[in-house]
């Protein structure tokens, strides 16, 4: 639980949010170049010249804790996409499974994925950002 409001906090935390609004500090990491505390992240190459900031957070397998915390961010992403947002889930290779948000936010492309890994025993949260 401790876990939890420590990373809303720190993504959405309370001072931010008075200064730049709910979605600032979203915002900030979408166009910004630093990571997350708390999360491992990579930049990648992408076809066509662009980059990918790719960041996750490590939860117990299929834990309410990494599920809950998938979801309060899900809300936060569709208020703060500046289009409609698309949503996949699917069963993949069991005991694994996929949920995924996709959204625009400040335009570029922002994925918020939770993924369970049977083989690693975790559950895993990743956002990704599409850098043009």
């Amino acid at each position: 639980m401790i876990r939890r409001v420590s990373l809303c906090l720190l993504l959405f935390g309370a001072a931010a949010q008075a200064q730049t609004g709910v979605c600032g500090p979203l915002a900030s990491f979408v166009i910004g170049d630093e990571g997350l505390e708390g999360a491992t992240c990579t930049t990648s190459r992408l076809l066509g010249g662009g980059a990918s900031k790719d960041c996750y957070w490590s939860f117990d397998f299929r834990s309410d804790a990494a599920r809950a915390w998938f979801e309060d961010h899900a809300k936060l992403l569709r208020h703060c996409a500046d289009g409609p947002v698309t949503q996949q889930g699917a069963r993949v290779n069991h005991p694994d499974s996929f949920d995924q948000l996709t959204a625009h936010v400040e335009n570029r492309e922002v994925s918020l994925s939770l993924k369970d890994k049977g083989a690693l025993s975790q559950t895993l949260v990743f956002l990704r950002v599409a850098q043009p």
